[in-house]
């Protein structure tokens, strides 16, 4: 996993913990990004290994949806770009 990765891994789940707006928390995602999807996906599977071996951790859930939810943002600047 590229160090961007790990760095956005473990900002998912701090902001999972303590973030309480789902969209201000996928935008610090996606600044802290620089826009690379590559990493938000490594991130994503990072915490999709750790919610299987898991099903209750909740950080985990809630860090999935944290990135998931900067995915869905980058592709809708991506959209409206073009």
């Amino acid at each position: 996993m590229s160090d961007l990765g790990e760095r956005l891994a473990e900002e998912a789940g701090t902001l999972a913990r303590s973030e309480g707006d789902l969209r201000a928390a996928a935008n610090t995602l996606l600044e802290l990004a620089a826009d690379d999807g590559d990493a938000l996906q490594e991130a994503q599977h990072q915490w999709a290994e750790t919610l299987h071996e898991d099903p209750e951790d909740g950080e985990a859930l809630g860090a999935l949806v944290l990135l998931g939810a900067a995915l869905h943002l980058q592709r809708e600047q991506n959209a409206q770009a073009e």
